[in-house]
């Protein structure tokens, strides 16, 4: 029996899945099983799922109904999960490294049914991440490390969110109290939820940020509220059935009352369309405020001013009315010292014969990792500030650096409406980009290491090339310099590894491919080309998780693909040679492992593909030198190989693994 079971509901996630699959799969606590269960996928997400069971023999991928309720399918891996304690995480969102450890640690200590922390949310368009202190309110809470349902009084329900993905419950509980998740595609854990806190013998939580929530998500189902807006009604009426049923409603009255109030209050805030808000608004008060007992009550009846002021509101303001007093409260907050002005919230109480501006969409988004570079940022920044003539988003993804890089990254987004910075736990360079791409807005998507820099001023018209020339991808060029402390013979390497012989015309990307490799010019270095966010899309390429190498092929994947390709000879990119970067360091093994993993990806890419035989020959030729790569990696001894062997979790890779050595011997 596992610890911890997670359960992971996804239906259409691609874009996500893979960061929250990596949170899990490195989490601290090991004795684990992640239930993936697919609601109906019809994009890449059952690729995605089948990928990470061949990397991680916990990871299970479940079939769901396909109903498009996360309720539903969370019902299916709580059916299936064998472990001691339930953990449920949403497909786009992702958890701190040690937070299963954190929770299931505090629970087993207090004996607890459930055990709740905090979370930050993730504005899935500005790239901010924000502390979420709503989401368990410690004030309202006991003293104590652990507490009974009752010690809260009527602020149980205000204590906590209603979402179960900052929860651990113990499997047991669950199952005594026969809980489960409504069958909504929203609101579908506030039952769940409520119902768990209100049965617990023993609550208790941890008083730290252990979750990264995204928020304004489109493709989320939050992001769909306008199609059914009043379905959290059903909701309220489960939670308040489920109260009378444990004979409970009299004591929590108070406390359901002003849950009821601050649901109201949130959907409408959250309405995406004039006619949601206007269907939702004329129900609560023909409806609603009847129903739940919420008209009549007197102000200092409800737990907070707040939710006082939204019940007179509604109860005494017609639906434009309402619009004006929020329209008129947030300029009053704009023109306050200290606050800012928000677009996003003028968008959303604009009147309904007028609409947004639409956004504008950058020519280039180009995408940095950052990881304890501090003394390099101001110096790649500029390069990208000098660029001329062209649009550009800068996305600065902090890869959980300890030392000042966040600080001098925040400054920078302060100062440029262009910057948007990511703020992660550390997921390698791979990692890195993909929540660069996650978050992208750009035509273009092109790729800048932290501790590099544009040289020249030359985005503009590689940006225009590539749009005259209607091209996929368009590779140029970088020029090497000597980083203090590199050895005369590491500098020879690479002092002219980046000079590149011309490459005219406009082909198809195999043949681009082959020609570079037939005179020795391919780089699969991703920092060294501009490639179309329609076409990154489309291929759906992503960097393989927390590999050395991860270039090989990711690189080889989109030239592979590519209808209409090309290279200019235009030296943008200054590549810095210095000890301690991913370049030049790491252990054997971890590049060995990486060119393994590489040569595995770009013989899936080709395998099922037909080609003329000397572009085959060229092809196979660049994945035998990856291979060769692996070889020269390898540790010497076998008895460190076979060890090596064992670390790695797929099939695939091991076979070349364990066959490198006697080749080496040959």
């Amino acid at each position: 029996m596992p610890l911890v079971s997670v359960v992971v509901p996804v239906h259409n996630g691609q874009r996500y899945l893979r960061q929250c699959l990596e949170s899990l799969v490195t989490q601290t606590l090991t004795d684990i099983e992640i239930l993936v269960v697919d609601d109906g996928s019809t994009d890449g997400t059952p690729g995605i799922i089948r990928e990470y069971e061949r990397l991680d023999p916990r990871l299970i991928g479940v079939l769901g109904p396909a109903t498009g309720s996360a309720g539903s399918a969370r019902n299916v891996g709580l059916d299936r999960a064998a472990g001691e304690f339930l953990a449920f995480i949403d497909g786009d969102d992702f958890a701190d490294p040690g937070m299963l450890e954190a929770l299931h640690r505090k629970a087993v200590a207090e004996n607890a049914d459930v055990v709740a922390a905090k979370f930050r949310t993730l504005d899935n368009i500005s790239g901010v991440v924000s502390p979420a202190d709503w989401g368990l309110r410690v004030d309202y809470l006991p003293g104590a490390s652990s507490f009974a349902p009752a010690e809260v009084g009527d602020f149980l329900f205000a204590s906590m969110n209603p979402a179960v993905w900052n929860k651990m419950f113990r499997t047991s509980f669950i199952r005594e109290y026969g809980l489960r998740f409504q069958d909504l595609r929203r609101t579908n854990d506030a039952h769940f939820t409520y119902t768990a806190l209100v049965s617990a013998s023993r609550i208790t939580y941890v008083d730290d940020y252990l979750l990264t929530y995204r928020v304004r998500n489109s493709e989320s189902l939050q992001g769909s509220l306008h199609e059914d807006p009043l379905e959290f009604v059903q909701a309220l009426r489960a939670i308040r059935s489920s109260l009378e049923e444990r004979g409970e409603f009299d004591r929590l009255e108070r406390a359901f009352v002003s849950l009821v109030v601050s649901f109201f209050g949130g959907n409408l805030n959250k309405c995406g369309t004039p006619a949601s808000f206007k269907e939702i608004y004329t129900a609560l008060r023909s409806e609603f405020l009847d129903e739940f007992g919420v008209s009549g009550r007197s102000d200092d009846y409800f737990l907070t001013r707040g939710l006082s002021r939204t019940v007179s509101e509604i109860s005494g303001a017609t639906a434009e009315e309402w619009l004006f007093f929020r329209l008129a409260e947030a300029r009053w907050h704009a023109d306050a010292p200290g606050v800012r002005w928000r677009t996003a919230m003028v968008d959303e109480l604009i009147a309904p014969d007028h609409s947004p501006a639409e956004a504008v969409i950058p020519d280039v988004s180009v995408i940095v990792p950052v990881y304890n570079s501090q003394e390099y940022l101001q110096e790649c920044y500029a390069g990208i500030c000098a660029q001329s003539g062209v649009s550009i988003e800068i996305i600065f993804v902090n890869d959980g650096s300890t030392d000042g890089s966040r600080m001098i990254l925040e400054e920078f987004r302060r100062a440029d409406p262009r910057v948007v910075v990511v703020n992660q736990n550390n997921a390698g360079l791979s990692g890195a980009r993909n929540s660069g791409m996650d978050v992208a807005t750009g035509r273009f998507v092109c790729f800048l290491d932290s501790d590099d820099y544009w040289q020249i001023d030359a985005i503009s018209e590689l940006v225009k090339f590539a749009d005259d020339s209607e091209l996929e991808i368009l590779l140029f060029d970088a020029v090497a310099f000597r980083g203090e402390g590199v050895t005369d013979d590491h500098w020879e390497k690479y002092r002219n590894y980046y000079t590149r012989s011309s490459h005219q015309g406009i082909r198809i990307g195999v043949d681009l491919l082959t020609d570079l490799a037939a005179v020795r010019d391919y780089r699969p270095s991703a920092c060294l080309y501009l490639v179309r966010s329609e076409y990154l899309r489309r291929v759906g390429t992503r960097f393989y998780p927390r590999i050395a190498h991860e270039d090989n092929a990711f690189t080889y994947e989109l030239l592979v693909e590519a209808r209409r390709a090309a290279h200019q000879g235009t030296p943008l990119y200054a590549r810095r040679v210095r000890p301690g970067s991913i370049m030049t360091s790491g252990t054997k093994e971890a590049s060995a492992h990486g060119y393994l993993v590489a040569v595995s990806e770009m013989l899936r890419t080709v395998s099922e593909k037909e080609y003329p035989p000397k572009v085959a020959a060229r092809l196979g030729e660049i994945i035998a030198q990856t291979l060769r790569g692996a070889n020269q990696a390898l540790p010497d001894r076998e008895g460190r190989t076979h060890e090596m062997v064992k670390t790695v979790r797929r099939a695939d890779v091991q076979a070349l693994l364990e066959a490198l050595p006697r080749g080496r011997r040959q």
